[in-house]
């Protein structure tokens, strides 16, 4: 389990919102037209109206197809291991694209995309292609989930501890908005920090927790987000001026 304390200090200046995220932890080298070749690819059925989230087991260099879901949609790569490197490059299918990387995910241990129904409509994508390859070790093991993402943010205060379980693969969402005391503070020129911290409520867990913060937009590690660094008991903390 993991708990995000927001730092005691003065949250000032701006209106903005933070987006956290906590998951649990335990140069491409084949070409885009390998990568949407569906003979190739392992098929995913992402049937979330009759499971909320889609497992997979994988292991090496992996193509996973799957169609568009309705849903916004949470894909999660975590390695079987600390010392394995997985990175993930999501590739869309359609009439007018062939086989065209949108996102890419290259981040030391996990990695976590989402991807909105935005996307499948504004390009009218047919097939998304999923390529996982996991870097210096040959034949690593990972788990790979798929699950449908609902508008579930937890709002955090300032101070504000939050305890929680991270499964497997299934990030857990949090958020910060800069209230009143936020904006009354940014008026008078104070140039304030915010801080957020995630941690395994027991000091003797070797498991990973990956905390993702962003400010304005949720976050992915495909995107620019704050770099966190390792805390005590495997935790993590990341640290910055507010945004206005």
């Amino acid at each position: 389990s993991c708990g995000f304390p927001a730092s005691s200090e003065p949250l000032m200046r701006g209106n903005f919102s933070v987006y956290v995220l906590c998951l649990l932890y335990l140069v491409w080298s084949v070409s885009s037209h390998e990568i949407c070749n569906s003979t190739r690819a392992i098929q995913v059925t992402l049937s979330f109206h009759e499971q909320p989230r889609v497992v997979q087991r994988g292991q090496g260099d992996a193509i996973w197809a799957f169609t568009p879901a309705a849903q916004d949609t949470a894909i999660v790569v975590t390695p079987s291991n600390s010392s394995i490197d997985p990175d993930m490059r999501l590739y869309i299918l359609s009439p007018t694209t062939s086989c065209l990387p949108v996102f890419t995910s290259q981040e030391f241990g996990g990695e976590y995309m989402r991807i909105h129904p935005n996307l499948t409509k504004a390009f009218n994508v047919t097939q998304y292609f999923l390529h996982v390859n996991c870097r210096g070790k040959e034949g690593c093991e990972y788990h790979l989930a798929f699950s449908q993402l609902e508008d579930d943010w937890q709002e955090l205060t300032a101070g504000q501890q939050h305890p929680g379980i991270a499964y497997h693969g299934v990030p857990s969402h949090f958020k910060f908005v800069c209230g009143k005391k936020c904006k009354e503070d940014m008026e008078t020129g104070k140039k304030e920090r915010i801080t957020f911290s995630a941690w395994p409520r027991d000091a003797t867990s070797t498991k990973h927790l990956l905390l993702l913060v962003r400010f304005g937009k949720p976050p992915m590690t495909a995107d620019e987000h704050l770099n966190a660094s390792r805390g005590w008991f495997s935790g993590e903390v990341a640290s910055d001026d507010i945004k206005e």
